[in-house]
């Protein structure tokens, strides 16, 4: 089989079926970039192809490549930004799926005279070009351009049509590595966060959806809704919602988000945050920002509560901490090993039931008494059946 490819007097043509194969065969952002390179270049005559990726709202990309390659491109693309003339065109025209170039820049020699021209087009080989946009409502998730040069003809209405027809299999591969990325991410937070347990906790995506909540922190929010007692007559799965404080100060860290340089996202250090019920100043909510590298999964938001109790007289455990935040001290084979002595078994027992050596358990109860400042067995029981 023949396969055509674009030049001067045919400036464009279809690609070959395994140019669309290997773009819908993409599970990395390497991968994907190298078959839209690919699916471009082999459709279009062009001097050189760029792939933005990662928006967040209306900034600049988190990831940009680009072929042919640019020496230390970050700088260059954080620069370029910056005078970038089409980037208030994308801002008055949300949802704009292709714009062409000189339909904003004007005539060749209008667009010579400029700035971004001398320090940036002219460099990379082009004065005319097309990008195709994606968005999501009115925020654009990620772009393309296709840049030509002098010798090169712009493109026409024909070629923006059948670029068009393109646009769909582009969209759904991004959409693929995207949601692969999502899920990464969301596990690689949610391997860090388990580490908390058995506190209460709730993870929440950059829309507010609830991803995961377990069930200390559903009570936790109900009497952050409604108060102990009102709380203890609902069911509070069924009751749960997001205490407004939280999802306010959430809406807060998102909107110093987009205003940070989107390339020094993941090297960004987001400062934590408390909150105190105003119903039981016992109760906080520390809300921190989920992300995990250079994925393209936008952040989410970790919110962990702590519970201190009010002291009360004969209670054994008298600093005022729940149970469950007496056992986040402690490793998970250490809060097993509690629970049994809890469960009024001796150290050969609780040996036989985990398999392990009597040495190892009570080299593990020496640890629980250290750590949760207990002397005997008996002491250690008041204190965790609070």
């Amino acid at each position: 089989m023949v396969i055509s490819r674009p030049t001067h007097t045919q400036p464009w043509c279809s690609p070959p079926p395994e140019a669309i194969l290997a773009l819908h065969q993409a599970t990395e952002v390497d991968a994907l970039w190298i078959a839209i390179r690919d699916l471009l270049s082999q459709s279009f005559i062009c001097t050189r192809i760029t792939l933005f990726l990662g928006h967040l709202g209306l900034s600049e990309a988190r990831q940009v490549f680009t072929d042919p390659p640019i020496h230390d491109s970050k700088a260059w693309f954080e620069q370029r930004g910056k005078i970038n003339p089409f980037s208030d065109f994308i801002e008055d025209n949300p949802e704009v799926p292709i714009y062409r170039f000189t339909d904003i820049t004007g005539s060749k020699e209008a667009f010579s005279q400029t700035e971004f021209y001398r320090n940036f087009a002219r460099p990379e080989g082009w004065d005319k070009g097309i990008s195709g946009l994606f968005w999501e409502m009115r925020d654009m998730r990620s772009m393309f351009s296709i840049y030509r040069g002098e010798d090169q003809p712009d493109f026409v209405d024909e070629e923006i049509a059948f670029l068009q027809s393109l646009m769909p299999h582009i969209e759904a591969a991004m959409n693929h590595v995207q949601q692969l990325h999502r899920e990464r991410s969301l596990r690689r937070v949610f391997e860090d966060f388990n580490r908390s347990m058995p506190l209460p906790v709730m993870l929440l995506d950059w829309k507010e959806n609830l991803v995961f909540v377990n069930h200390e922190a559903e009570r936790i929010c109900a009497f952050w809704n409604f108060g102990p007692e009102q709380a203890k007559a609902y069911n509070y799965r069924d009751t749960f919602r997001i205490p407004g404080a939280i999802l306010e100060s959430i809406r807060e860290t998102k909107a110093l988000i987009l205003n940070i340089e989107p390339k020094e996202l993941d090297r960004f250090i987001f400062q934590k945050k408390t909150l105190t019920s105003p119903r039981l100043p016992g109760i906080t909510a520390t809300i921190s920002v989920a992300t995990a590298g250079r994925s393209l999964a936008r952040p989410g938001f970790f919110i962990l509560f702590e519970e201190r109790r009010s002291s009360q007289a004969g209670s054994g455990n008298q600093d005022g901490f729940s149970t469950v935040q007496l056992l986040h001290q402690l490793t998970r084979s250490e809060r097993e090993v509690a629970r049994l002595i809890c469960a009024g078994m001796s150290n050969q027992e609780i040996a036989e039931t985990q398999n392990k050596s009597v040495l190892t358990v009570k080299t593990q109860v020496t640890s629980i008494f250290r750590k949760l400042d207990v002397s005997s067995r008996a002491k250690l029981i008041a204190k965790l059946m609070v």
